[in-house]
C-alpha cells in the first residue's frame, strides 16, 4: 500500500490511450484533467465534469464526413425543443438516454380513450391530433408534450 501511495502522490498517471488506444483524445483529455495532481487544475464541479463527458460523447457520434449520426443527431434535434433550453447537455443526454426513440406512420394510434397511460411523449417532428369521440380536439406539434403528466411534476 505505501508504495501504491507514493506512485499516486509522486509519479505520473500512465496516459489513458497508451492503455486503451481506442480512447479518443477527448476523452483522454477530461480524465487527465479530473486526475490531475495539482487541484486547481481538476474539474471543480460535477457538471462542469458531466457536460465536459456528454460533449466529448456527442463529438465521437460525429460521422467522419462531419455528418451528426445517431444519438448525437437526436441530441441535436431535442436541443432545439423549447422544452430542454435550459437543460445542460449532461442533463439533456440523460433524458436522451433513458428515453424510448420511436417513429410512428401517420394514423398510427399512440394511446386510445380509456387506456391506462404511464408514458410521456414529446413530439419531435410531426404533428398527433387529439381527438376525442372521433371529435377533433387538438392538433399537438413538434416539441409538445402528451401523456402521463406525474412525469412532469
Amino acid at each position: 500500500m505505501a508504495g501504491l501511495f507514493y506512485q499516486i502522490l509522486n509519479g505520473e498517471a500512465t496516459p489513458v490511450r497508451a492503455l486503451r488506444p481506442d480512447v479518443s483524445e477527448e476523452l483522454e483529455k477530461i480524465v487527465h484533467r479530473a486526475m490531475h495532481k495539482n487541484v486547481k487544475e481538476r474539474y471543480t464541479t460535477w457538471a462542469e465534469l458531466g457536460n465536459d463527458l456528454a460533449m466529448c460523447e456527442r463529438l465521437e457520434l460525429c460521422d467522419q464526413t462531419g455528418l451528426v449520426t445517431g444519438d448525437a443527431r437526436k441530441f441535436t434535434i431535442m436541443r432545439e425543443l423549447a422544452l430542454f433550453s435550459e437543460f445542460s447537455d449532461a442533463e439533456l443526454w440523460e433524458v436522451l438516454n433513458f428515453g424510448d426513440w420511436t417513429h410512428h406512420a401517420g394514423n398510427h394510434t399512440l394511446i386510445r380513450e380509456g387506456d391506462f397511460v404511464d408514458d410521456l411523449y414529446v413530439l419531435t417532428e410531426g404533428a398527433v391530433c387529439v381527438t376525442k369521440g372521433g371529435r377533433l380536439l387538438n392538433v399537438l406539434n413538434q416539441g409538445d408534450t402528451f401523456g402521463e403528466v406525474s412525469y412532469i411534476a
